[in-house]
């Protein structure tokens, strides 16, 4: 019997923790060339629209997945169709907007891991868009952070990344915008490349 996941079923259940265990086994799979890629594919619709789709498998694990989403009227839909590689079977359709953001954020989660010096407390994360709280929130669960810094030129989009309280969970936090300062060189995880300094602001997780 095939499987029916709608978003709010992925939110409920899916975990950033989880992801980033997820996306750092794969890697390692993918690495040893366990894993199969199709890579992104996509066509053009009437008026503008577009229909993505591709593919991976796991060899070892039995599973192969295909992602297809739709650009129609600036919004975008996700699905995901997870098959058996043993029987055939169609395990499961998943609603995926939720889960390719937390997807993209695990992969920031598993560099930060890796990558990132073992003392880091302080994060920097550039754009406020779609994808930013996720890649916050992947960071957050690879460091134990104190301060996080995000530059965004919109001020109407950072203000309601900050309502959003991305990562920080029941900490305190205190608000300070800087128009014109210059970024203090620090134990950043990223660094700005906007332009100018206009719209910085600061989070103190502390």
């Amino acid at each position: 019997m095939t499987l029916h996941i709608n978003e709010s079923e992925v939110k409920s259940v899916f975990t950033m923790p989880r992801a980033i265990e997820a996306v750092e086994a794969i890697s390692k799979r993918q690495a040893a060339g366990e894993v199969l890629v199709h890579p992104r594919r996509r066509f053009e619709l009437p008026d503008g629209a577009f229909f993505h789709h591709m593919a991976a498998a796991d060899v070892p694990g039995g599973f192969v997945a295909t992602k297809q989403y739709t650009y129609v009227g600036g919004k975008l839909k996700f699905l995901v169709s997870l098959f058996s590689t043993k029987n055939g079977e169609l395990l499961s359709l998943i609603e995926a907007d939720i889960l390719g953001q937390m997807r993209t954020g695990a992969a920031s989660g598993v560099a930060t891991k890796y990558l990132a010096r073992k003392d880091a407390v302080t994060a920097g994360i550039v754009g406020t868009g779609l994808q930013a709280r996720t890649q916050l929130e992947a960071i957050v669960a690879a460091r134990g952070l104190k301060s996080v810094k995000v530059y965004g030129r919109d001020p109407e989009r950072r203000e309601k990344f900050d309502n959003g309280k991305p990562a920080c969970g029941e900490r305190r936090r205190r608000l300070s915008r800087y128009a014109h300062q210059r970024y203090r060189r620090k134990s950043y995880e990223e660094t700005r490349t906007g332009r100018g300094d206009r719209g910085q602001m600061q989070q103190d997780l502390r």
